[in-house]
């Protein structure tokens, strides 16, 4: 018997009641099944909960399956405490299980992943998930360069990840008036400014085609959409 403790990042069905669970723990990415026996579990291993595992040996190339089970109830509790909270919660799990392999985990991964799932628990930030984006990159090995440079011209190549003075020959590149935004997801002293719900949007779409230029196959996370639905509820309400 092996103890495990990790973040839940997502629930796979196997067979016919079993469930894989992915996680990400101190050290590794890895995964266990939860046998078809313990499905009344699902509410303890939703996406970004924090649990306690204990796994037997695994036979042949099976993984471990899960004899014990204890979960956070602080992170339990996100879901039922605010649809927006959860919403939040699904989409980094989901970004974080797609874009990460195993030799990319770590004690870095895992801090930020989980100083992110408790700020979660006591309160809810506007763009706590744009910034999670931004800073998994640089986590990534593709952090945006010489961030000193956007109030200095020039344009910021997505591609190279690095200001240049020419108009890159390509479309992917940002204006010194679209890169300000972008580099204050990763100043904690600063926020971007919306000042309309489509510069939110196009925050989004320059976040997500940068991470599709810098990781071969990406795919924009299917949690987006319902978090942005619920985001412009929250903070874009329509104007009467």
């Amino acid at each position: 018997m092996n103890r495990i403790e990790g973040i839940v990042l997502r629930r796979i069905p196997y067979l016919s009641k079993g469930v894989i669970l992915d996680l990400l723990t101190p050290t590794e990415k890895t995964a266990v099944i939860l046998p078809g026996k313990n499905r009344g579990l699902a509410a303890e291993t939703q996406p970004g909960n924090l649990v306690s595992l204990v796994v037997g040996h695994p036979r042949g190339s099976a993984l471990p399956p899960v004899r014990e089970l204890v979960a956070d109830t602080a992170t339990a509790d996100i879901s039922r405490l605010s649809p927006y909270r959860s919403a939040q919660l699904l989409f980094i799990c989901e970004l974080t299980a797609h874009t990460t392999r195993e030799q990319e985990s770590g004690p870095r991964l895992y801090e930020l992943l989980y100083q992110t799932i408790r700020s979660l628990c006591h309160q809810g930030e506007r763009f706590l998930c744009l910034r999670y984006t931004y800073q998994l990159a640089r986590l990534l090995g593709f952090a945006p360069g010489y961030p000193e440079q956007t109030d200095a011209g020039g344009y910021f190549d997505l591609q190279s990840g690095v200001f240049v003075a020419e108009k890159p020959l390509h479309n992917y590149y940002l204006t010194p008036a679209h890169a300000a935004p972008f580099f204050a997801l990763g100043d904690p002293e600063k926020s971007p400014d919306f000042a309309h719900e489509k510069d939110y949007l196009n925050l989004w779409h320059i976040l997500m085609t940068y991470f599709s230029l810098h990781i071969e196959g990406f795919q924009r996370p299917r949690s987006l959409e319902f978090l942005q639905q619920l985001t412009r509820i929250e903070y874009f309400p329509p104007k009467e």
